[in-house]
């Protein structure tokens, strides 16, 4: 059998896991002040957060009330254009500078004039990312009135109603409707009711299942349950607001017996509002409450704030806040009621990642031996998955200057880390082979071995004639808890594998084609990738320049 002793397609495509052509471009150096950094994206595509303003209709031009607030993550400060294409005749577009990293919301400035109705939908592009929004362009030019029902079934109250105090824009209630044709609405409760009056308008982009939010205003007169009346055409529903006493704070006595965790508690990870305790309280008059674990265990308070509108058995939900600063299980104190009462809360000990996947992480690598070190590649994991028979990937994205294009498909089980790949057009087969593979185990000991499954294809080299190429890869660890300095920085907990292509050429026997030295450092990723041949002669070099971890 021939022997695959030329991989030329596996060298086109450089690396294992980053696998680019070489640009002429980079992103730390040259003259470019380009900042670097990623739209927010949700698991649909759609840029997460967006919020369109203004109203749009046919043959209007835009104005400068019409326009997109998009959600960015900057990782290095510089200038930006951020823009839309062109749908139906109009488009959005921002331009600017970029002063600080993290979170960044951008205003895109609409343009152009709408030439028909209906929905458009409109790609972003920034920094090789793209996200989605949509906007719907109404007949007319706003005039005409919505058709629609009004439900007061399940309305969701918002804000604090206390008898003698005057009301905020906090103080809301969201109801559903049920649209017929689009156009604008206006509605309110009035005459007020003890004191309450309810009003919202707006207009109504799309038919259908939708919902409408009125602001209360005015001063409630006294302590009491009270119906607000919402009119809509010949058909009139009822909301009812429940007002407390004036200086309306409740009396409860709170119980931690049952207390429900949710959340995840690791140490040294900011808690999100997903982490939280609920708790039982009897509640024996009514009002504002307000309850807290202050001061904090373990870096961590739970607290919250609300409103008892009936007596006898309610439930109340406490926030978490912090970073836990240690693993264990740890005793918090409630404070608020008649009463004192204490719950439990475990925080677990990181878990080690030598091949992070966390949305906009990104690494920014260099390459040299034969290639223009001053070239680099950067790589970014998105937010939107992709499920692959039953498999759960992360998925990351690549811009090598030249544009942007899908990277990969990540993930992870225990201490094993898993590629979805065309293995055919990674090595250099005629036809796809798609698979998957562990290319990392971290649980292993120097010297620890895995092999990946089989696979084969047909090869046709540039000289000669085809042939069936029988292939596997073999892993080995050749270093475990190194240190290891790329670019002038050190890194420390690196696990060293040897990674090696090999071909059958005799029923039973392995040749060797090529081999990489990876180097993953902990909870930092891929930080060194050295390709070389059969024979050990370095083919070229990746090292990491720039790193962002989320």
């Amino acid at each position: 059998m021939k022997t695959l002793i030329k991989i030329s397609s596996l060298l086109i495509f450089t690396t294992v896991f980053f696998l680019a052509c070489q640009k002429e471009v980079s992103f730390e150096q040259g003259n470019s002040t380009a900042s670097v950094g990623s739209l927010s994206v949700d698991a649909s595509g759609n840029c997460l957060g967006a919020v369109v303003s203004g109203i749009y209709y046919k043959d209007t031009a835009i104005k400068a009330s019409n326009y997109v607030d998009v959600s960015v993550q900057v990782d290095t400060i510089g200038t930006y254009t951020i823009s839309s294409d062109t749908v139906n005749g109009y488009y959005f577009k921002a331009t600017g500078s970029f002063t600080a990293t993290g979170a960044q919301t951008v205003r895109l400035i609409g343009g152009g004039n709408p030439l028909a109705t209906g929905t458009n939908l409109f790609r972003v592009t920034y920094n090789g990312t793209v996200c989605d929004f949509s906007v719907t362009v109404l007949a007319g030019t706003g005039s005409s009135s919505a058709v629609f029902t009004v439900s007061c079934t399940s309305p969701v109250i918002n804000g604090i109603y206390k008898a003698g105090t005057l009301l905020t824009a906090s103080n809301t209630v969201t109801l559903n409707v049920n649209v017929t044709t689009i156009g604008t609405w206006t509605i309110s409760t009035a005459p007020a009711v003890n004191g309450i009056i309810f009003t919202g308008s707006g207009t109504f982009t799309a038919t259908g299942a939708n919902t409408i939010t009125l602001t209360a205003s005015g001063t409630p007169v006294a302590a009491a349950t009270s119906s607000f009346p919402v009119t809509v055409g010949a058909a009139t529903c009822n909301f009812s607001i429940t007002v407390v006493p004036a200086g309306g704070n409740a009396t409860f006595t709170i119980t931690c017996t049952g207390a429900v965790p949710a959340g995840t508690y690791v140490a040294n990870t900011l808690l999100t509002a997903a982490n939280t305790i609920t708790l039982n309280v009897n509640v024996t008059v009514i009002g504002t409450w307000s309850v807290t674990t202050a001061p904090a265990v373990n870096g961590i308070i739970f607290s919250g704030s609300g409103t008892f509108a009936t007596t006898g058995a309610n439930t109340i939900v406490l926030t978490g806040s912090g970073t836990p600063t240690a693993a264990g299980t740890h005793t918090f104190t409630v404070t608020g009621g008649t009463g004192t009462c204490t719950f439990t809360c475990t925080t677990t000990a990181p878990i080690p990642d030598y091949f992070p996947r966390t949305t906009f992480s990104n690494w920014s690598y260099e390459f040299d031996q034969n290639v223009d070190p001053a070239d680099t590649l950067l790589i970014y994991a998105i937010a939107p998955t992709k499920t692959i028979l039953g498999n759960t990937y992360n998925l990351f994205f690549y811009n090598d200057g030249a544009g942007v294009d899908s990277f990969g498909y990540y993930r992870r089980t225990g201490a094993d880390y898993f590629e979805w790949i065309d293995m055919g057009a990674f090595v250099g087969l005629d036809a796809p082979y798609w698979m998957e593979y562990i290319f990392l185990k971290d649980n292993l000991a120097l010297g620890g071995t895995w092999m990946s499954t089989v696979f084969s294809g047909q090869v046709t080299p540039t000289t000669g004639s085809p042939f069936t190429a029988t292939l596997r890869w073999e892993f080995s660890i050749t270093g475990q808890n190194i240190p290891v300095t790329v670019n002038g920085t050190p890194y420390t907990n690196v696990i060293k594998v040897k990674q090696e292509l090999k071909q059958e050429v005799a029923p039973g026997t392995w040749a060797l084609a090529a081999y990489f030295d990876c180097y993953y450092a902990k909870d930092k990723g891929l930080i060194k990738q050295d390709l070389f041949n059969s024979t050990g002669t370095a083919i070229y070099t990746q090292d990491v320049r720039r790193l962002v971890i989320y």
